[in-house]
């Protein structure tokens, strides 16, 4: 039970450490992004982990318009990482 356990804790580790450089690469990523509500909304939920309400209460938006934003930074965020992907190839 106990090597189960170190092994349990082992590939925990593992896991949150692919999740901070993913965190890292995204963040190096949102620089990239022209239009600064769409970094700022990113950031808020991706990296900060805010939830819809705290990121609309904070950018003074309404909830319709949170979500389109996000959907326009995603869009945004996904040809970034299309130009990366090429760039790479």
């Amino acid at each position: 039970v106990a090597i189960k356990i170190a092994e349990k804790r082992q590939e925990l580790r593992k896991q949150e450490l692919i999740h901070k450089e993913m965190r890292e690469e995204a963040a190096l990523l949102l620089v990239e992004l022209e239009d600064e509500d769409f970094k700022l909304l990113l950031e808020k939920r991706y990296l900060k982990g805010k939830d819809w309400r705290e990121i609309r209460e904070e950018m003074h938006y309404s909830e319709r318009w949170v979500f389109k934003l996000h959907d326009l930074a995603l869009a945004a965020f996904e040809e970034i990482l299309k130009k990366k992907k090429k760039e790479c190839s």
